[in-house]
């Protein structure tokens, strides 16, 4: 009696993409949709559908390292969908992803977020960066720009309508205008206007100015000074408690200066000494450095030691006095 041994068919079943409408459109003002699947299939050619329609209306190969691509749109209608998918090749045959989930490009818009960046908007390199933004009520995710490109999505923890996106370790390539967006939760297709811009700037840690101790000279005047590595001629100004306080123009060599302060002075204005550079530029333009930091200063330590110094000498003239008077009356006797 014959044996009938099952058939196994064996079938291999791709996930579906992801697909993003990019907020900010592109130089020529069209709307942008990006097609994503996951990183083992990088290098395959994505394909975007519009409507009902499953015929493509764009298709495009990602980068061999990428497994991401962006479509143009340039017409749509009202509350039109979009869906895309992408295609591998294995043993020899064409295997075709699953449609993504609908986005949807729509006029429609939230107000735009409030926007905040911390600590400034100029950083050091290699310093951290945070920018907050925030919309008028909770149930929302956020996405953040570097001009035209997309940098990063948060969503709030539990009912916060406030997200936080940290650079960390900012290069010079963080540089730039930054906006920030938000979609409800329960509404994604319909998304919020652009936040207003902030411009973050990267200030190379070479070209600041920095603070040194306070000396007191010979005359008991206070000596400030502060330096810079640059070869060109310009200005330094000294601030005390954010408010201008001295300036005088760079020493012969154009890297440092020294600013000669009474006490009087120092003790009136007390509060946190920076320096800030200005170099002076053939064009009559102005390049200011970031200001340097330092912790507010306490003069007490310096004047408690100069008077300590003061007493030690008026006690050894003491001595020599007493010394001498003692000698001359041991000789008349």
């Amino acid at each position: 009696m014959p044996v009938t041994l099952p058939f196994l068919l064996l079938t291999i079943s791709l996930p579906k993409p992801s697909i993003f409408w990019l907020q900010a459109p592109d130089v020529h003002g069209k709307h942008r949709l990006q097609c994503t699947a996951q990183e083992e299939y990088a290098g395959s050619w994505f394909y975007l559908y519009q409507g009902p329609s499953r015929e493509p209306m764009a298709e495009k190969k990602a980068l061999p390292t990428q497994s991401k691509v962006t479509f143009a749109v340039h017409s749509f209608g009202p509350s039109e969908q979009f869906h895309c998918s992408y295609e591998i090749w294995e043993a020899g045959k064409s295997l075709h992803s699953p449609l993504s989930s609908p986005a949807n490009i729509t006029e429609d818009h939230y107000p735009k977020p409030s926007i905040t960046v911390s600590p400034s908007t100029e950083v050091l390199a290699g310093q951290d960066w945070t920018i907050r933004c925030w919309a008028p009520s909770p149930g929302v995710n956020f996405v953040l720009y570097q001009a035209r490109e997309f940098r990063i999505e948060v969503t709030p923890r539990g009912d916060s309508n406030t997200a936080e996106f940290s650079l960390k370790n900012v290069t010079m390539a963080d540089a730039g205008q930054y906006t920030c967006y938000y979609h409800s939760t329960s509404e994604p297709f319909i998304w919020s206007n652009a936040s207003d811009p902030v411009h973050l700037r990267v200030i190379d840690a070479t070209k600041v100015p920095s603070y040194q101790e306070v000396l007191v000279d010979s005359a008991g005047r206070y000596r400030v000074n502060c330096s810079v590595p640059s070869t060109a001629e310009g200005w330094f100004y000294l601030y005390q408690g954010g408010q201008l306080f001295a300036e005088t123009r760079a020493w012969h060599d154009g890297t440092t200066a020294s600013f000669n302060l009474t006490e009087d002075a120092l003790n009136i204005n007390k509060g946190e000494l920076s320096c800030q550079y200005r170099e002076n530029r053939l064009n009559d333009t102005e390049v200011w450095t970031q200001d340097s930091r330092c912790q507010g200063t306490d003069y007490t330590t310096a004047n408690s030691l100069r008077l300590g110094i003061g007493a030690c000498i008026l006690l050894l003239a003491l001595l020599f006095i007493a010394e001498a008077c003692w000698d001359e009356k041991h000789q008349k006797n």
